[in-house]
């Protein structure tokens, strides 16, 4: 009879140690599964998009002061980056012809404190009564909006009317309607026919 309690004693041992290692691996399992699906946000993982943007930016005095247009906008949370599908910019400023910015692709960081455009990227800007009309080529151009600022270390192509001259680097002031090329800088002047 002793035989059988210290028997029935090892088994009920031997049981509660396996129910309590079949908890432990479940509890371990569902902690592993639970971590694999919910983890935290992945710079890669978009928090908001829009499609079909305008978006207008005003003065305080209501006046606009930038207009962004994009078929599509993707925004990351990690990074305070917005992703801009082909965008369209305007920078106004205090003369009647605002500057205009195209490209293939652009990412503004911060809101839209700095705007870096890339692939085909044109920078444009009407004739009026302070500057003459000025298109700028190259495939990279940071653009500072509050500051009416606009500069590239890449290689640059300006044509006016009779003139083109091209260049690596630039630095602009968008308000004062200057650009200045930094360096390997060549020009050509073509007086009308």
């Amino acid at each position: 009879m002793m035989m059988q309690i210290i028997s029935f004693r090892n088994v009920s041992v031997m049981l509660l140690l396996t129910a309590a290692l079949a908890c432990s691996a479940w509890s371990i399992f569902l902690t592993q599964a639970t971590s694999d699906t919910v983890s935290p946000a992945v710079s890669t993982q978009p928090d908001a998009f829009m499609k079909q943007v305008v978006a207008i930016m005003l003065s305080r005095s209501g006046a606009p002061t930038l207009r962004v247009e994009s078929p599509s906008m993707t925004h990351y949370t990690d990074n305070d980056s917005t992703q801009i599908e082909t965008p369209h910019v305007v920078i106004y400023r205090e003369s009647s012809q605002p500057w205009q910015v195209d490209a293939k692709h652009a990412v503004a960081t911060h809101g839209l404190n700095t705007i870096h455009f890339s692939e085909h990227v044109v920078l444009h800007h009407p004739n009026d009564s302070d500057t003459t009309d000025t298109t700028l080529l190259t495939e990279g151009l940071t653009v500072f909006p509050d500051t009416e600022k606009a500069e590239t270390d890449l290689p640059v192509t300006i044509t006016q009317p009779n003139a083109m001259m091209q260049g690596i680097g630039m630095l602009s002031d968008l308000k004062e309607g200057t650009i200045r090329l930094l360096t390997q800088i060549r020009g050509q002047y073509v007086p009308d026919a």
